[in-house]
Order: structure tokens, then sequence, then C-alpha cells
């Protein structure tokens, strides 16, 4: 994307017309269990939790916890900035109170394996950048991933320089979606 400058300053991303740190572009990661969780051998923890989880309206940035409640698959759901979300089971479809998280039992492996007390945790993360920052001694180039996971669509970009060094700009890769 551009060249680290030990002078160099920053720039604001800005995309649709709004800033990026404002864009509803989200990631959920891998859905971790802990390390405290019930063994069952052969199935290594890993295997023994969701597999996945699918975001839906009203995202916030933030850890989540999925808690076992009993042996019989009920979990409590809670959220590092909403707080308590709701109960459910491992084998029944699953909405949070929020709308956000929605958890399909096709993708909880092992569900009859868990026990109360088993915790798993995962991080909703933003897929924008609110700014980048060109600064650096190595003043060589960088590429940065500056946003990800729009829908398919034309969509702007700008670059405000925050006027608090020289910025300069080489390229940008842009990714177009194999299926429209």
């Amino acid at each position: 994307m551009g060249r680290r400058d030990p002078r160099g300053g920053s720039v604001e991303i800005w995309i649709d017309g709004k800033p990026a740190n404002e864009t509803a572009v989200f990631y959920a990661g891998y859905v971790q269990p802990d390390r405290g969780n019930a063994p069952a051998p052969p199935n290594p923890p890993r295997d023994r939790s969701p597999h996945g989880v699918t975001l839906a309206g009203s995202i916030v940035p933030q850890q989540w916890t999925i808690t076992m409640t009993n042996d019989d698959g009920d979990f409590e759901l809670v959220g590092s900035a909403t707080g308590p979300d709701g109960k459910g089971n491992a084998f029944e479809p699953f909405t949070g109170t929020s709308g956000q998280i929605l958890i399909d039992p096709e993708l909880w492996r092992g569900a009859k394996t868990n026990r109360a007390g088993d915790r798993f945790t995962f991080e909703v993360t933003r897929c924008a950048l609110g700014q980048v920052d060109f600064k650096g001694d190595d003043q060589g180039n960088f590429r940065v991933r500056l946003v990800e996971n729009l829908p398919n669509g034309p969509h702007t970009l700008k670059l405000l320089a925050r006027g608090d060094g020289p910025v300069t700009v080489d390229a940008f890769d842009v990714f177009e979606p194999p299926l429209k």
C-alpha cells in the first residue's frame, strides 16, 4: 500500500462516505474451548464445541463466552459488552436475545459430551481499520488490509491525511469476489 518514513504521518480511512471504524463489517473468530473443560477421550476439546457461529444484526465487537449450565446441552451466552444474551440448548437453533449471535446445532460437534461448567470463547472484531500510520524507522514498503467482508457491489474508499507528516501511497489491492 505505501511507504514508511521516520517523519511519516497518518490517514483516516473512510468507506462509502463514513469512517471505516463505523462500517458494518465483522468477523467471528475461532471458538476456543477452555483448557479446564471436561475430558472425553479420544475426542480433543476442539471436537466438542461449536465450530462456528453466525453474525446477525446490530453487531457490537466484543468477546463472547458460552458456558454449559448442565450435562444435557443447556448453555448461557454472555458478551463482554452486551452482558447476558440468552440461554439455549446445543441441540436446538439459538438466537441471542440481542440478535447478534446465532448458533446452529449442526455446527456443534460432540455436544452430548459437554459438561456443566465447560466454556467456549470467541471474539467478534470489526474488519476495517479506522486509520493507518505511515511513521516507521524501517522506511520500507508495507501492506495493510484496510477492509474486508464488504457486501458485493461498488464501494468508495477515501484516505484523509491528518496533516501530521508525509504520506506515500503506492498502490491498492482490490479483490473482487468470485461469485456475484
